[in-house]
């Protein structure tokens, strides 16, 4: 199926995407791509192999984050020959006590690097991530991950070192040792060279600007990695979903000197709110950002966000109900279905639209538009 982008020719802004080579951010690292997708439960397959709004997806290694759940090399290839790169999710500034590596008898006596457990996320575990041990079993956990295939990694509680630095000071270098850390993971991959292999780190972006991280080693952590991804960059609250807006600007330099760096800067936010998505989108696009929605539980792939006609989620249209659309890529005679929703999941038929070509564009006009009072997204698909 293609999906296409429309203008709403009587808005002040316009269009609606889903076609990832349409509307997205430009490239800026060697990902090289321009949408994204994440989602670490209940993750299905078949359904990530047939969806084709995104060209890179972030998983777990596993269904059910153990051992017997492991994704078979089969199954990754899947993902992998149609078209997608698969990522897996990797926390190396926790431990996680349902994980493959996990020995039971550590709740009782635990190993040297094993910290207090989170409270704010119970069965994770704080890590002197800079122990040799623990990068031991981090490395082996690697090992598993690149022979499924995997296309990368995409390693969280990067900010871990501001827990042994500030919040426990235990460690006054510990900004210069987790840099060091993915550095590591960046050489331990240097004799495999049968395919690419991206480390993707999320969040924790300051520590490029941290005390202990001199020149030198900021310059090989850029190295080491291919972007970033990041969470509630521009609605951050206490609710797991529709936050308000609330931008943290702080976090903007540190990112958009992940850019200048030629590093891709994959962002998530936790919305389903329609008009909270719209602006969201507004401000990704602004700032060069790859976007994702989704509901913070990352149990089910989203629909690839959309930009909405600030003229239609208003109610404004021709007193006739008429909507004319202008398709990007379009040919005259093409005939394109109409779709709308509420909510980005539930989409209806609303009609179909015949294009003619003018001046140089295709254009049709659905008749019969009718809003109910509420926000609408569209799409043209074929």
């Amino acid at each position: 199926m293609k999906i296409r982008m429309f203008r709403i020719l009587s808005g002040v802004l316009f269009c609606v995407a889903l076609d990832s080579s349409s509307w997205a951010a430009s490239p800026v690292s060697n990902l090289n791509v321009t949408s994204w997708a994440y989602q670490l439960q209940e993750i299905d397959v078949d359904q990530v192999v047939a969806a084709d709004s995104f060209q890179l997806i972030v998983i777990d290694y596993s269904a059910d984050g153990g051992m017997e759940g492991k994704f078979t090399p089969e199954q990754i290839g899947r993902i992998r020959q149609s078209g997608k790169k698969v990522i897996a999710y990797l926390s190396i500034g926790e431990a996680e006590s349902y994980r493959s590596y996990w020995n039971i008898d550590w709740e009782s006596n635990p190993p040297s690097w094993l910290g207090p457990e989170n409270q704010n996320w119970l069965s994770n575990y704080k890590v002197r991530f800079w122990d040799p041990a623990w990068q031991s079993v981090i490395f082996g956990y690697l090992d598993e991950i690149y022979d499924q295939g995997f296309d990368g990694i995409y390693c969280d509680i990067i900010d871990a070192y501001y827990y042994w630095q500030e919040e426990n000071p235990e460690k006054p270098d510990a900004d210069a040792l987790m840099a060091q850390f993915i550095i590591d993971l960046r050489e331990h991959f240097s004799d495999r060279k049968d395919r690419e292999f991206a480390i993707i780190i999320q969040n924790g972006e300051t520590i490029i600007d941290e005390e202990n991280v001199t020149d030198i080693l900021r310059g090989q952590l850029f190295d080491a990695i291919d972007g970033i991804g990041v969470e509630d960059v521009f609605f951050s609250g206490d609710q797991d979903d529709n936050n308000p807006y609330h931008p943290e600007l702080e976090r903007l330099p540190y990112l958009r000197e992940f850019l200048e760096n030629g590093k891709t800067v994959l962002s998530v936010e936790y919305l389903t709110d329609p008009s909270l998505i719209q602006t969201y989108l507004i401000e990704a696009e602004k700032e060069g950002f790859v976007p994702y929605v989704a509901r913070r539980s990352l149990s089910q792939l989203s629909s690839k966000p959309l930009k909405v006609s600030l003229s239609v989620r208003l109610g404004i249209v021709s007193e006739a109900g008429q909507l004319t659309i202008e398709i990007i890529g379009g040919s005259g005679g093409e005939v394109w279905n109409i779709e709308r929703s509420s909510n980005l999941v539930d989409w209806e038929l609303v009609g179909k639209v015949v294009l003619e070509m003018n001046d140089g564009f295709a254009s049709g006009v659905l008749a019969g538009v009718a809003l109910d009072g509420g926000s609408s997204f569209f799409r043209a698909t074929r």
